[in-house]
């Protein structure tokens, strides 16, 4: 039976202690520091708590301390795996670019793939299973190596890592290049995906970027459509806003993962 969680928030603690909403666990960020999540797994006590890092690997590499602080959120958190970005980009690549339009010198995309591919290897001792996120893509196509269909699943095969297929990058990418979006996730190994992240994207400048905002019908059909094709685990909403809102989705979404 697949599992239906959400981002942890205190929207989502408020549903769930009412019993307005029944979903079967939480995905944690390193936004909430080890304390809060430490805290929240007192209001939810026996619920199962993912956490899901970012930009992992480049920060083991680049910021002090990073490894000692993923072992305590893998203690308070206990959770069953470990999931976080299939990121090529150097740190500050992704800010730079989103924040003040300045795009770096791309690095060399296949020296990019074996160090992501390399970082990953040395989480081998964590002894959980992994899990990679798809990116989005660049308004101005920059960094397209990052997104290829063919580098994600390179990079998966070579680690044995499995898919965290986030369906709202997937649109982005999409969008951003002009592709349909069936057939770009059609080049993804769908076999591997375990979990599944749904949000709303938007449109900006001609195109969708990623702004977790309300699912729209689109995006519930494309959740089916992915259901029809994969076997995931889990599937979980990234929204973060008003509790009404989370609910009706939360709802809605339960509906179709009943129904795959």
């Amino acid at each position: 039976m697949i599992q239906l969680t959400a981002k942890l928030s205190d929207g989502l603690v408020e549903l769930v202690q009412s019993g307005a909403v029944q979903i079967d666990g939480v995905e944690a960020n390193p936004w909430f520091d080890v304390e809060q999540i430490r805290a929240y797994r007192r209001q939810l006590p026996g619920w199962t708590f993912y956490f899901h890092h970012g930009d992992l690997v480049s920060r083991l590499k680049w910021v002090p301390g990073t490894a000692d602080l993923l072992r305590e959120y893998i203690e308070c958190t206990q959770t069953p795996w470990l999931s976080f970005h299939c990121s090529l980009l150097p740190p500050g690549y992704v800010s730079i670019g989103t924040k003040l339009g300045w795009y770096l010198l791309p690095p060399n995309a296949a020296r990019a793939v074996r160090s992501f591919v390399a970082g990953v290897e040395k989480l081998r001792d964590l002894n959980l299973p992994i899990l990679l996120e798809n990116m989005p893509a660049f308004p101005t196509r920059k960094y397209a190596f990052e997104t290829s269909a063919g580098n994600i699943s390179e990079i998966l095969a070579e680690t044995g890592a499995h898919l965290l297929l986030d369906l709202a990058h997937a649109r982005v990418v999409a969008s951003v290049f002009g592709w349909d979006v069936h057939e770009y996730l059609g080049g993804l190994p769908l076999e591997k995906v375990r979990q599944i992240h749904v949000s709303g994207p938007r449109a900006r400048k001609g195109a969708l970027y990623d702004a977790h905002e309300e699912l729209g019908e689109e995006d519930y059909r494309l959740l089916a459509w992915a259901l029809q094709r994969s076997e995931p685990e889990v599937v979980t909403l990234e929204y973060f806003k008003g509790k009404q809102k989370l609910r009706e989705q939360l709802v809605r979404i339960r509906e179709i993962v009943a129904a795959a």
